[in-house]
């Protein structure tokens, strides 16, 4: 799942919530803050599941955990769910990202506000144990990042944090460059389409039976669509044919099902837009070249983008968990989930009937969605 990668890559966790797992023609449950007929078992329970797992069609009665504590999916019996304190913990931060103590570092040092490594012999296992204008070089010394336009570079952590590694050749490193993110063109060659390889094109695409930078795939009629009928409407067309996307349960009460997003889908347009704004705002150089997509960081210089970025990464990622959700449920479900944010875009708008991306309201996808803070969240996976 896209969102998982997301969370791993980030280092960054608030939340949880459970994610279930049910088959694209399996009916999906009712998600609902009303009171069991019999109410809940006792006064610690927030999630109580009544009806057939196997089949998917219960009905999950949920209601909000107080006094700090969430819904502690993770050690539920016989499908109840009780109140728990959090266990999770907040990772360290990488070098370049803002820190009061050394214990806030993931290099156990803290100068002048800011993660630093004092490595004074410039010798390294990995770039996070170099300063932020050097990477960890295959002899094992800090070397200074290339910068942009400089040949030589074979992966993207060469290269400064603002730029990365189009590479063309394995062989012939010379013919490797250092060019800035969302800058090729459709149709330019990459070697692979990798995260690094989609995020040099700006389209933010990658075609992975082509490797070259592309237009990216659309569902085919309205977004979002409503699948709960027919899972093969999850589709948009690609070079040589068309290209299946996931038909999805989500935290409703119509037990309805809607299709994931496709990469030039909304969220992950808008997801994109400011993956680009942070890489053109000339602060991702401040950062570790390996900590140039960790939240911490980015929010250290960018705290607005960062948020952004946050929301939509699990917005996208879960969009047919999140999309019509009650903010009672989500609560309980993604309990780090700022609702008072969410709020201010309609997701009720979020139609998009000429297939344009722009809520059909013209053709600037700018005031589509006015979006931000969202905790990163790690799966439970049952």
């Amino acid at each position: 799942m896209k969102f998982l990668a997301s969370t791993l890559l980030f280092g960054s966790v608030f939340g949880v919530f459970e994610l279930e797992n049910y088959s694209s023609e399996q009916a999906c449950p009712i998600y609902t803050c009303q009171a069991p007929k019999n109410n809940f078992q006792d006064d610690s329970v927030c999630s109580q599941y009544e009806g057939n797992a196997k089949q998917g069609d219960g009905i999950y009665y949920l209601r909000e955990c107080k006094n700090n504590t969430v819904c502690d999916f993770a050690n539920k019996v016989n499908n109840v769910a009780k109140c728990a304190p959090s266990q999770l913990k907040v990772p360290k931060k990488p070098n370049g990202a803002s820190c009061y103590y050394d214990y806030d570092c993931s290099s156990d040092y803290c100068d002048s506000g800011y993660c630093k490594f004092n490595n004074k012999e410039r010798n390294c296992g990995s770039s996070t144990e170099c300063s932020v204008a050097d990477y960890c070089d295959y002899n094992g010394q800090c070397s200074v990042l290339y910068k942009l336009g400089e040949t030589g570079c074979s992966n993207f952590l060469q290269c400064e944090p603002d730029t990365s590694c189009h590479i063309v050749s394995r062989a012939q490193i010379q013919k490797n460059v250092c060019k800035k993110y969302f800058s090729l063109p459709n149709g330019e060659k990459l070697l692979n389409c990798d995260k690094e390889g989609k995020y040099l094109c700006q389209s933010g695409y990658c075609d992975p039976a082509s490797n070259v930078c592309a237009t990216a795939p659309k569902i085919i009629g309205s977004f979002p669509m409503n699948c709960t009928k027919d899972s093969k409407l999850c589709k948009a067309e690609i070079s040589g044919g068309e290209k299946m996307n996931d038909c999805s349960c989500g935290w409703r009460s119509d037990g309805s099902k809607f299709c994931e997003p496709f990469d030039g889908d909304k969220p992950y347009v808008q997801l994109n837009k400011y993956w680009q704004q942070w890489f053109d705002s000339g602060k991702a150089k401040s950062c570790s070249t390996d900590a140039r997509f960790n939240l911490d960081c980015i929010r250290t210089y960018k705290p607005d983008i960062a948020d952004y970025i946050e929301y939509y990464s699990a917005y996208a990622g879960n969009f047919a968990k999140y999309y019509n959700a009650s903010d009672c449920v989500i609560a309980v479900m993604s309990p780090s989930f700022n609702k008072d944010i969410h709020d201010k875009d309609d997701h009720d708008n979020d139609n998009d009937n000429d297939n344009d991306n722009d809520n059909d309201g013209g053709n600037n996808d700018d005031g589509a969605m006015s979006l931000s803070i969202l905790a990163s969240i790690i799966f439970i996976l049952n």
